[in-house]
């Protein structure tokens, strides 16, 4: 039975209609046996008259995917694609879950990768990070491994689930080969391109490799007029304003997050969004407008309070602490950074947590040295368990100023040593 005799069947029975009554007034029962019995194929005018009869469009009888499908599908993964970045992951899964369901049962492949990627970034927003990774891998093993633009989403969201795990150097591994892949193979994809070396920009940048951070988002924004893809655009800009922002280009760094701003607003995403305000505040922060800093950093803390993501809103209250520490209100920077560091603590987020220990350190220096020496050594725990060489040194850099006015001056110099040999391995 060919695969149109069997929808057609499918359809008449379903519908509870006999060979003749199909037929009727125009063909026998016996052409209609011999179409879903794979012997006969229909005319354009039978192919029309049974689909009238059975209440569908030709189309549906022809290929079996209804009219309408295919937009009805992408749109349900956009609603989902909203609803995840407005924190409420459940209804999102449960969304992308029946796009998914629906994209396989009509074969629309585009729109199944879209909603496994979807489904894995819901297991990230629910700190499933293994599962989701597992998710990016069946996606990349579906599509080949070619790292095309749908592969390329896949592996830069492997990538961050293995950084959000503290293994920055294997995120960085796996985004370097699938661009060295692609090099080889002499693919040209700049939407793949440019989402991996956007990528890579926050991996070098967390691994301390600043000029690397910053070669991959001057690629990245050269590709940018190459991409017509609003929500990949948005993630590069926001990406590459960090890297711009650390080499002194600040107007730049603030044009790519207005543009980022720009594109998010487009496809409605309030957790992105709110993150170019944080963005955006730690850029008046680093000029020394602090009003405006604290102003945007405080709405962005609340926005993501709102939606329900932790881990943003810590970063906005290290943020906020290390504000209040420089303008010399050491209360209100330690309630910051006690938020932080209680938020984090029932988070796998390493890296944060050790930057909240050390803004703490450097809060009580002067009102409590010893306390500032606890939170410091604990800071130079979590640098070394997340492998944090640059954030080690500069933490054990401090450790040996403050120990240099303690009675313990000896042990400073051994602080020093340590700071060293941490930033030697990422040399």
């Amino acid at each position: 039975m060919s695969s149109l005799g069997k929808r057609l069947k499918q359809m008449r029975v379903a519908r509870g209609m006999t060979q003749s009554e199909l037929a009727q007034p125009y063909y026998t029962y016996s052409f209609v046996s011999a179409i879903e019995s794979g012997r006969r194929r229909p005319s354009k005018a039978a192919l029309e008259h049974f689909s009238d009869r059975l209440g569908v469009q030709a189309d549906e009888l022809l290929t079996g995917t209804p009219p309408g499908i295919t937009s009805e599908v992408e749109l349900g993964l956009a609603e989902a694609r909203r609803l995840v970045s407005a924190g409420k992951v459940k209804k999102a899964e449960e969304r992308f879950t029946e796009a998914l369901r629906l994209s396989q049962q009509y074969n629309l492949e585009q729109s199944e990768t879209r909603a496994m990627h979807g489904i894995a970034l819901c297991y990230e927003r629910k700190g499933k990070v293994a599962e989701a990774i597992e998710m990016y891998r069946k996606v990349q093993g579906q599509l080949g491994g070619h790292p095309t633009a749908r592969v390329a989403e896949s592996i830069a969201g492997e990538a961050r689930c293995h950084q959000l795990l503290g293994d920055v150097r294997y995120a960085i591994h796996i985004l370097e080969s699938a661009l060295d892949l692609m090099q080889r193979e002499g693919l040209e994809d700049p939407t793949a391109t440019m989402r991996l070396q956007a990528s890579l920009v926050g991996s070098y940048f967390e691994a301390g490799l600043y000029d690397r951070s910053y070669a991959a988002a001057e690629e990245a924004l050269s590709l940018a007029p190459k991409v017509d893809d609003p929500e990949r655009l948005a993630a590069m800009y926001i990406n590459a304003a960090w890297a711009l922002n650390h080499k002194g280009r600040d107007r730049d760094a603030h044009e790519t997050l207005v543009r980022a701003e720009h594109f998010f607003e487009q496809v409605d995403l309030r957790l992105e969004l709110a993150q170019c305000r944080l963005g955006r505040g730690i850029l008046f922060g680093r000029k020394g407008d602090t009003d405006r800093a604290t102003s945007e950093i405080e709405k962005a803390a609340e926005d993501f309070r709102h939606i329900g993501n932790a881990v943003n809103e810590a970063r906005c209250l290290n943020e906020l602490g290390r504000l209040a520490r420089l303008s010399g209100d050491t209360e209100k920077a330690t309630g910051h950074l006690e938020r932080s560091i209680e938020l984090l603590s029932r988070l796998d987020q390493t890296v944060l947590l050790a930057w909240a220990y050390r803004e703490m350190g450097l809060t009580l220096e002067t009102s409590d040295p010893t306390e500032a020496l606890k939170y410091i050594e604990t800071a130079i725990q979590h640098y070394e368990r997340a492998d944090q060489g640059v954030e080690l040194a500069i933490t054990y850099r401090y450790l040996g100023d403050m120990l240099n006015e303690t009675p313990r001056r000896a042990d400073s110099c051994d602080a020093y040593r340590r700071g060293i040999l941490a930033l030697e391995r990422n040399l």
